[in-house]
């Protein structure tokens, strides 16, 4: 049903999640299975902390690594891009870059919970459709069209939150139209085609 997709978008980010519980759940898998396997997919967070570990200087304290590997990063950005580079330019620029896109990326998981809710509404193709068509055409458009006009980094920055918005807009109005036509379909007794 439409609220299932909706509900599995909204507490199971990781696509790749979403793919395992799915053909976990159609398995009948229990949810100590389920469990098990969501966490071994996201152990590669977990090298990922440990790889940004041995880059953290030694006397960094337990409680600023904590909020590094949760993701508050923007109050200690410096301190976090200066592990990689010191060269001030490049300093400038990942901040400008996280300026961009960190604070504007609750868009994109808007945009990941709107493609699962096409899906769980059982249109798979319009979902993939929208997305590619958001995150890679729209972005390509924005590059030839857009970018020459200004020809800055935050002008390439800012066509990532744009296309995250306008794909999880577009998934929304492809969501409620494939709902209201369920409704209807369910109404009149007819059974929507699940392709």
């Amino acid at each position: 049903t439409w609220y299932q997709g909706f509900l599995a978008s909204y507490t199971t980010y990781a696509s790749a999640g979403q793919y395992i519980g799915f053909t976990l759940y159609a398995a009948n898998a229990t949810l100590i299975q389920l469990a098990i396997m969501t966490v071994i997919t996201n152990l590669r967070y977990l090298l990922m902390g440990f790889a940004l570990n041995q880059r953290t200087p030694a006397g960094t304290p337990l409680w600023k690594r904590a909020l590094i590997g949760i993701g508050i990063i923007l109050p200690f950005r410096r301190s976090l891009i200066g592990l990689y580079v010191s060269d001030s330019l490049a300093v400038m620029t990942a901040e400008t870059r996280m300026f961009y896109m960190m604070i504007p990326y609750v868009l994109l998981a808007w945009m990941e919970v709107g493609s699962g809710i096409v899906r769980g509404l059982a249109k798979p193709f319009a979902s993939t459709a929208v997305t590619l068509t958001g995150s890679c055409i729209l972005r390509v458009l924005w590059i030839a069209f857009i970018f020459p006009a200004f020809r800055t980094l935050p002008s390439i920055y800012l066509s990532y939150p744009v296309s995250w918005g306008l794909t999880a807009l577009i998934h929304f109005i492809v969501a409620e139209t494939a709902r209201r036509r369920l409704i209807r379909s369910e109404e009149s007794g007819i059974t929507a085609n699940p392709v």
